[in-house]
């Protein structure tokens, strides 16, 4: 989940206030962002982590009436934020002096890289972990160390406390450090079958990053003993595209496409295809076997397609390029065959996001197709 921005309405007439003030109406919203931009920019260099909106990608205010002014990012720096305290109103003290612990630690590992700091944060981090969670046996201090070490198993002392962290290995390694808005179980269903329920965390606002434009969901094997636990970014994605029933249907895809991260493998164009796919309960093998299923449907258009496809399509990453290419490709032979049918499943617009031009139905059958083509070849491989 990446390439993060925002749309909201101003509810202010516009003839109202370009009466009032004798200035147009897109000048004085420019003036009035900027200045709060300006007061964003010095609240998380004083605040360092408790900036809700750290680092936040340009973002888009939409005006009554259509016109579109784009916000630059809020800059966030990792070094200046390492120099400040985190804190969160809805974080005790415990919670806190986990979170600044941590906090420290991934600062002097991954951002000033001082290896004698590194290494009295660790002991610091090291020690209150013990003392706060039972640790005694030389064993379990072995496995603590690797653990610290590693950053992701840090979660099953992180979520007692109401944090959870995620991480790209790199390099360059990213860590992003949040809040939890919400714990639950997803009841997963794909082709037809039910695949199993997995226990989910809906993450809240980031409270120390080290990498703004990371922004991703993940899974963790928090015990050997059990499956793992998926992290959707719900509160960024809510803040992109707002609430409703198109984010819940969004926020439904990502998690199935953590699923198959699960049960099938870490292919991220894999589980991609399987999160625009997985409510295709029919193989199909061809273009004119797509179109044949098409001709039976009644065709839909839902916006949390329309935002998966936005996340899938203004995404530079490699595996993403390769979905994009390969959808393109298929939309446009399904075309040469039957007119009717889209010759290109998206069109970008002038602000970057997509226009989605192709049905559900036939977007999740191009996925299925795409699918299980990887998987005839021997694409994904079982992690768990």
């Amino acid at each position: 989940m990446e390439d993060n921005g925002l749309e909201a309405r101003m509810m202010n007439p516009a003839k109202g206030l370009e009466k009032a003030s004798g200035k147009g109406l897109v000048t004085r919203v420019r003036e009035y962002m900027g200045l709060n931009l300006a007061a964003i920019g010095l609240a998380a260099v004083l605040g360092g982590c408790a900036a809700g909106n750290m680092g936040s990608s340009p973002r888009v205010i939409v005006l009554p009436g259509g016109t579109r002014i784009t916000i630059p990012a809020t800059a966030y720096s990792p070094k200046q934020a390492c120099e400040t305290r985190a804190t969160s109103s809805s974080l005790d003290k415990e919670g806190e002096e986990l979170l600044n612990n941590m906090k420290d630690y991934v600062c002097a590992a991954l951002i000033t890289k001082d290896a004698s700091q590194e290494s009295r944060e660790f002991q610091i981090l090291k020690r209150y972990l013990m003392n706060n969670f039972n640790i005694k046996t030389k064993n379990e201090e072995d496995q603590l160390e690797m653990d610290i070490r590693r950053f992701a198993p840090l979660n099953k002392y992180l979520i007692p406390k109401g944090l959870a962290l995620t991480r790209d290995i790199g390099p360059p390694k990213k860590i992003n450090i949040h809040k939890i808005f919400k714990q639950d179980k997803f009841e997963a269903y794909a082709f037809g079958e039910h695949l199993g329920t997995y226990e989910r965390i809906l993450l809240d606002e980031k409270v120390f990053l080290t990498h703004p434009d990371y922004n991703k969901g993940d899974i963790y094997l928090l015990d050997k003993t059990k499956k793992p636990v998926m992290f959707i970014p719900y509160i960024s994605l809510r803040n992109d595209y707002g609430g409703g029933k198109a984010l819940d249907e969004l926020i439904e895809r990502l998690s199935m496409h953590e699923v198959h991260h699960i049960k099938y493998s870490l292919s991220e164009e894999g589980a991609d295809l399987f999160a625009l796919s997985f409510k295709m309960d029919k193989r199909v093998k061809s273009p004119e076997e797509i179109i044949n299923h098409l001709n039976t449907q009644e065709l839909t258009y839902s916006k949390g397609m329309q935002f998966f496809l936005d996340q899938i399509f203004r995404s530079s990453s490699e595996e993403r390029v390769m979905i994009q290419r390969g959808l393109t490709d298929l939309a446009r032979k399904i075309n040469q065959i039957n007119s009717k049918y889209p010759r290109e499943p998206v069109r970008i617009l002038s602000n970057g996001r997509v226009e989605v031009m192709i049905s559900n139905q036939q977007a999740e059958a191009m996925g299925r197709f795409m699918h299980d083509s990887q998987l005839e070849q021997g694409r994904f491989r079982k992690l768990y």
